[in-house]
């Protein structure tokens, strides 16, 4: 009987040494033909017609939340980031403009995805701001129709960092994923940004998976994901230097819009009384990729009782007061100018102990018509520019010069021998 012999048992009976062991991945690697990499698709930048080119998606009107990409709403604790993001979510669902933000050309269909204040709290502040907003009882159900909030806590982290040290995706985040495929909203907003991973806020590392997910669900739902986030507590910079965390979070938004109290500056510039300031908040372009950066933006807090007798706040747009200039102000100007401050002629800075707007104010000019009174009056010439040579250290300094004024040391214009000194 003839016996079929393996390769390896013909080896073995030659007295070859066989080895039994499998192949490692690097020798299998080795002798496989190396595969050559698919290079990148080429596309051309120009198109033989512009109009080729799919127009810029918007929600909420051209300059607001542009589709579908990362918008970020951020400001200090206690500023009402939560109260004008309703604001916002119901006006964009009635389609109606608010404070000059946004002004979408019909309804928009918005999820408010809440974290940090329960269903109740939010009902009560959507209560308020849309007894306000709203005159029809028609707009009440075009709301009800297309903003949906929801309790964001039942599923957060929606981003989890492993025992390695990986950021991992949750099961939440798979329950959000579902929640906006069945009622496609255009906006989503989420509060707040903290709240949704357990990742160092600080690590470029880690944080850029986060945004880089949620931007990927914006691609595939066609959303605006508009994230509710904090600043520094030192508060410095600009917008985009202010938020807290990482610089991956401001790379990865390309809207924001930054809330900021109301100064005492500028409380004295709109004649606002000291102990009102906390109910004025500012909204700041902080970064708008694809727009010119909009005009600021004001509000004010108000309370409005509900049926139930609570009480609600919301933000309502505000304008500062504008200041109409009468011969009257400009009389009191020049008379306060002529007499100068502290014994000298008003200086041109703006921060010397003598400078002219602190004369104007003490004159009743409000500090928001300084700037525009004295323009006018040099623009007559009742008040000029002059070289006025201070009798305390003998230098020549520039200051506001009136007829009448009773300060010596004015130095002649060009031409005299005082003047070239």
């Amino acid at each position: 009987m003839n016996v079929v012999q393996s390769p390896e048992q013909a080896l073995k009976q030659a007295g070859a040494k066989v080895s039994t062991r499998a192949p490692k991945r690097d020798e299998q690697e080795a002798e496989a033909p190396a595969r050559k990499p698919a290079p990148l698709k080429l596309d051309q930048l120009l198109l033989e017609d512009e109009r080729a080119i799919p127009e810029r998606r918007w929600v909420g009107g051209i300059g607001a939340f542009p589709r579908p990409r990362l918008a970020c709403l951020a400001g200090p604790p206690g500023v009402s980031k939560t109260t004008l993001a309703l604001g916002l979510s119901v006006a964009l669902a009635a389609g109606l403009s608010y404070g000059g933000l946004i002004n979408p050309p019909g309804p928009c269909r918005v999820l408010f995805g809440g974290i940090e204040d329960e269903l109740d709290e939010l009902r009560r502040r959507g209560a308020a701001v849309a007894g306000r907003l709203l005159e029809h009882p028609r707009q009440r159900a075009t709301v009800n129709a297309n903003l949906a909030v929801v309790d964001v806590s039942d599923c957060v982290p929606l981003f989890q960092v492993d025992h390695d040290g990986r950021l991992t995706e949750t099961p939440g985040l798979e329950r959000l994923r579902a929640t906006i495929s069945e009622f496609r909203p255009d906006l989503v907003v989420l509060d707040p940004l903290i709240e949704l991973h357990t990742a160092e806020e600080n690590s470029n590392t880690l944080m850029r998976p986060v945004l880089r997910a949620l931007r990927s669900m914006g691609v595939e739902f066609d959303c605006v994901f508009l994230l509710l986030h904090h600043e520094t507590k030192a508060g410095e910079g600009n917008g985009l230097q202010r938020i807290r965390g990482a610089g991956a979070i401001g790379g990865a938004i390309r809207s924001l819009w930054s809330m900021r109290p109301m100064t005492a500056e500028e409380a004295k510039q709109f004649s606002i009384a000291e102990d009102m300031t906390d109910l004025y908040v500012k909204v700041e372009t902080g970064k708008s990729q694809y727009s010119r950066r909009r005009p600021q933006a004001w509000f004010v807090a108000e309370e409005r009782e509900l049926a139930n007798g609570d009480v609600a706040h919301l933000l309502v747009p505000w304008s500062p007061p504008t200041f109409s200039i009468t011969p009257e102000d400009l009389a009191k100007a020049v008379r306060a100018l002529r007499q100068g401050l502290h014994g000298e002629p008003c200086s041109t800075s703006p921060t010397a102990d003598a400078a002219a707007r602190h004369a104007l104010e003490q004159a009743g000019i409000p500090r928001g018509a300084c700037a525009d009174v004295l323009k006018e009056l040099q623009a007559t010439g009742e008040v000029q520019i002059r070289k006025w040579r201070d009798p305390a250290d003998r230098k020549v300094r520039k200051r506001l010069w009136t007829s009448g004024n009773p300060f010596g040391g004015w130095v002649e214009e060009a031409g005299s021998d005082e003047a070239r000194h």
